[in-house]
């Protein structure tokens, strides 16, 4: 092993940055997420009330003028799990799907013209692992696990737009 490699969890995990930036950090170890569980934020016809979990890793404001914030995290859905619809505003949206069942895996991006979730017309695509997806700016996005057995793992990235980050 390289012994340049520092894989102690007690390190400090930040870099110093320019003088305009705080010190950023850098690694974030997966086992020290705490993830949070998703709500359940409408009533499902069918009773399911199975939701997944989601962990925030970064959360990194404005470099620049030019350089919006952005949010990084997981997500897990159990089988059967529905993260229900949700809108993104004027961000977008990008997810790298690490581990699922091919084919069991559902994302559903609503058409932009309507201003709440209709399944009815939403674009539906069955993905598996390694696969990506992003949500663009104004749309409602629903991911569901059908699987019986296979917990669905996703990566996220949040990309703020540059009116969000002068609001914050």
């Amino acid at each position: 092993m390289n012994a340049n490699f520092n894989n102690d969890n007690d390190c400090a995990n930040t870099i110093l940055a320019p003088p305009q930036h705080p010190p950023a950090e850098v690694v974030v170890r997966s086992d020290l997420l705490e993830p949070s569980d998703l709500p359940l934020s409408i009533e499902r016809p069918d009773g399911n009330e199975m939701v997944g979990s989601a962990a925030q890793a970064f959360n990194i404001g404005p470099s620049s003028s030019t350089m919006p914030g952005w949010i990084t995290g997981n997500l897990i859905l159990p089988p059967n799990a529905i993260k229900d619809a949700e809108g993104v505003g004027e961000c977008t949206q990008v997810f790298f799907v690490q581990q699922c069942q091919p084919g069991a895996f559902e994302v559903a991006i609503n058409h932009p013209d309507e201003e709440s979730f209709v399944p009815e017309s939403a674009k539906r695509f069955a993905l598996k692992s390694g696969d990506f997806f992003h949500v663009p700016p104004n749309n409602i996005y629903m991911i569901h696990n059908h699987s019986e057995s296979v917990d669905a793992k996703l990566f996220w990235v949040i990309i703020k737009t540059a009116e969000e980050v002068e609001a914050v």
